[in-house]
């Protein structure tokens, strides 16, 4: 019997805010995994420190993770923080650095408006253009998913959102739908699952 060839898996590196973030992170490599014919990548999602706080803080710990794993011959070929929008107005200073640090670290931000809560709303069906104020996104989520616990699990998460609203929610975020296009996986999720 020959040995059988292991697919080299691409590194990209997701920046959390939080574990609900990582969870969607640890979401996405379930699709990875389960697709036939997806891009060959390990989607590593990392929260950045609890309470990490702003913007520039959250770019300053993703820079130290990539470059400390970067060192170790762990190289990423896409690099990504998922993070509120809403904390661009309240640390509007800091919010301009850590944008122009991640440029230069080639990191992509990508925003949620405005916050995880109504990130994952949009990714229910009747709810794609649903945009509730950070302060009653998650009483908003709630009413759409009464089982909505923070932070889910990825394996909870999927148990309500899957591939297709994945691509759904694409076509009103394209923070999310550039990351997506950049890994491969915007792709081979249409595929599989076209847009309704």
């Amino acid at each position: 019997m020959g040995r059988r060839l292991v697919k080299r898996r691409s590194r990209v590196f997701l920046g959390c805010e939080g574990e609900s973030e990582a969870a969607y992170g640890a979401l996405l490599r379930m699709f990875v995994e389960n697709l036939e014919d997806s891009p060959a990548l390990h989607i590593d999602a990392r929260v950045l420190g609890p309470g990490a706080g702003d913007p520039l803080s959250l770019v300053q710990l993703a820079c130290n993770v990539v470059e400390r794993n970067e060192a170790r011959r762990k190289h990423y070929f896409v690099k990504a923080i998922l993070l509120d929008h809403d904390r661009l107005a309240e640390h509007h200073d800091r919010a301009q650095r850590a944008v122009a640090l991640a440029r230069r670290s080639r990191i992509r931000l990508i925003w949620q408006n405005a916050k995880h809560e109504s990130f994952l709303l949009r990714h229910l069906p009747g709810h794609l253009h649903e945009d509730p104020p950070a302060d009653r996104a998650e009483q908003a989520l709630k009413a759409a998913w009464p089982e909505y616990r923070k932070p889910m699990t990825a394996v909870q998460l999927s148990r309500r959102i899957g591939p297709a609203d994945v691509v759904r929610a694409c076509t009103v975020d394209d923070h999310l739908a550039d990351f997506l296009a950049d890994i491969g996986l915007l792709d081979a999720l249409r595929r599989h699952h076209p847009p309704d």
